[in-house]
């Protein structure tokens, strides 16, 4: 019996040391068969994209943009003011700068020269003071809690304006990632009202074409 048994680990070891030494380093399967060739890029085409929830209004300031599904249909039509790098710097993107003051109270925001927004109407300081005062520093926004400390905003310039603050903000910049810096139309708000939410105009990579609650957007 004692031989059998030892016998028995013999056969185990050996099996072992077969499978240890067949298989990869990364404990995984290696699958060497090349990759199939997808042809030259094309242009266009759609991209059907399924969402779990739904807004109860796309403009920034107003619907809420909290669900990840909004999100990736706010990304989609809006550009952020600053965005995070790969890195998790903050990096201008429709601002070409952003400037604080020695005492980080004041924060200068130039924009990009020639951006506008999907209806045709420039991306310029009064269009971002007009966001401001109106989609978010307003009582019933649902960004007004998120920037209490900014006092007013100031038009320097057509491409210039100066976010006054109540106190020392140094990480003000990351606000401008959010809702509070993606900037929508004025023109389209002002024209389609109360319905402005239905029909939300950025500047992003995405324009809506139409908004079936609770069906489909395009």
């Amino acid at each position: 019996m004692k031989q059998i048994g030892l016998i028995y680990r013999s056969a185990l070891l050996s099996v072992s040391l077969l499978f240890v030494a067949c298989t990869p380093e990364n404990g995984g399967y290696v699958d060497n068969a090349p990759p199939a060739d997808p042809g030259p890029p094309v242009y266009g085409g759609q991209l059907r994209v399924a969402l779990e929830g739904e807004t109860n209004n796309w403009l920034p300031g107003r619907g809420n943009h909290v669900a990840p599904a909004a999100l990736t249909v706010a990304m989609a039509l809006f550009d952020p003011l600053v965005r995070l790098d790969h890195e998790g710097q903050f990096r201008p993107y429709l601002a070409e700068s952003v400037t604080p003051n020695e005492s980080y109270d004041q924060w200068t925001v130039r924009l990009r020269p020639g951006v506008v927004f999907h209806d045709g109407t420039p991306l310029d300081a009064d269009a971002i003071k007009w966001n401001f005062d109106n989609l978010h520093k307003r009582q019933g926004s649902v960004t007004f809690g998120s920037i209490r400390d900014i006092d007013r905003v100031e038009v320097i310039d057509e491409l210039t304006v100066v976010y006054h603050l109540t106190q020392t903000v140094v990480p003000f910049p990351d606000m401008l990632t959010r809702a509070v810096g993606w900037p929508v139309s004025p023109t389209a708000v002002q024209q389609y009202g109360e319905e402005a939410g239905l029909y939300p105009v950025g500047t992003g990579p995405f324009k809506l074409v139409s908004w079936r609650r609770d069906d489909r957007l395009v």
